[in-house]
């Protein structure tokens, strides 16, 4: 058992946390470079370093969850000559008044979903918080 009070079979050499994470989180360097940062969790004995496995397990899960959250590839559809007709016919105003209801109608549903996941919070706060969401585009 060392000082950090780790023994050796919960601890992965540095270079065999990197082979075991695999191109999720870089080069052995990048892993280094975040045990510096103090992001990653990391025990010096002697000359090594040695990450517990524990944390190995936890950043492969964090690397599966990211790739999860990939973007899907973007498609292309062609308008659908019908639906060109129909929006010929409708005037232009009538069309930008459409869009404007569309958009009024997206903001007042996000807000009314921020009041109830945050009741204590103030209009103005609710604003803010609004603004947050539309900026990460969730």
């Amino acid at each position: 058992m060392n000082s950090a009070g780790w023994t050796m079979d919960e601890l992965a050499l540095l270079s065999e946390a990197t082979r075991l994470l695999g191109a999720a989180f870089g080069s052995r360097a990048a892993l280094y470079a975040r045990i510096r940062r103090g992001t990653l969790f990391a025990v010096h004995v002697g000359k090594h370093w040695y990450i517990p496995r524990v944390e190995i397990r936890r950043l492969k899960r964090q690397a599966a969850l990211h790739q999860k959250k990939s973007m899907p590839a973007l498609t292309l559809d062609f308008p659908d000559p019908a639906n060109q007709e129909l929006l010929a016919s409708v005037s232009i105003a009538k069309r930008g008044r459409a869009a404007l209801e569309a958009q009024a109608f997206l903001r007042g549903t996000l807000r009314a979903r921020l009041r109830r996941m945050y009741p204590d919070l103030s209009p103005r706060e609710i604003t803010f918080k609004y603004f947050e969401q539309v900026a990460r585009n969730d």
